[in-house]
């Protein structure tokens, strides 16, 4: 995410989408606050990547200054008109990036990680339970699930410099965006992150056009 869209509060409506800074005026149907400036739970150094839920409407934030990915819980009632309630989102949990990190099978070759940086945040609709975690640290995709509880890392190409956006396509294919590199790398459905391969054939690329 480029360093001037950055905002330690961010809005997010009821089809999951981020709405951007709160300096913007156009309101959701409804619309909650989550989180400011600050180090303590519920506030934020610089969100650096921003997810919902697509089955529970849970959102995902990850924050690069405190090294966290935090989960809100969000309860939406769609019959209330539009309103604003700032006490919508609860935090749910809150993960430590730097013991998330221990948790992961690495991939072969490497014998230890960089803390991960988060930068964006992909759920599998072919497979709820599945989430893919764009790492800027460590130029990989984390393949992990709901839970948290373990993960493979797959690194990108070598090409890879500042990987910035994720997204997994209907029949499975992934793509990762550099703006760096002014590549789309990108991986078939039937090569799945599942076994932390590091092996660069298995990925594509496109340039980027100027």
């Amino acid at each position: 995410m480029p360093a001037s869209t950055r905002c330690a509060s961010w809005r997010v409506n009821t089809t999951g989408k981020r709405c951007g800074c709160l300096a913007r005026t156009t309101p959701p149907i409804h619309m909650a606050i989550i989180g400011g400036s600050g180090a303590l739970p519920n506030r934020f150094g610089d969100v650096s990547a921003i997810a919902v839920e697509p089955v529970c409407g849970r959102v995902w934030i990850a924050d690069s200054a405190r090294a966290r990915l935090d989960e809100f819980n969000t309860v939406w009632d769609r019959a209330k008109p539009p309103i604003v309630d700032m006490f919508i989102p609860q935090l749910a949990r809150s993960m430590d990036l730097g013991a998330f990190v221990h948790r992961l099978t690495l991939p072969s070759g490497r014998t230890a990680l960089r803390v991960p940086s988060i930068v964006d945040i992909a759920f599998d609709t072919r497979d709820p339970t599945r989430v893919l975690l764009l790492d800027a640290a460590n130029r990989a995709i984390i393949n992990t699930d709901l839970r948290l509880q373990s993960g493979t890392v797959d690194l990108l190409p070598i090409a890879a410099r500042a990987p910035e956006e994720l997204a997994i396509a209907s029949d499975g294919r992934i793509a990762v965006a550099d703006s760096v590199a002014r590549v789309v790398f990108m991986r078939s459905a039937a090569s799945r992150l599942d076994s932390g391969s590091s092996n660069k054939n298995t990925w594509g690329s496109r340039t980027m056009a100027r």
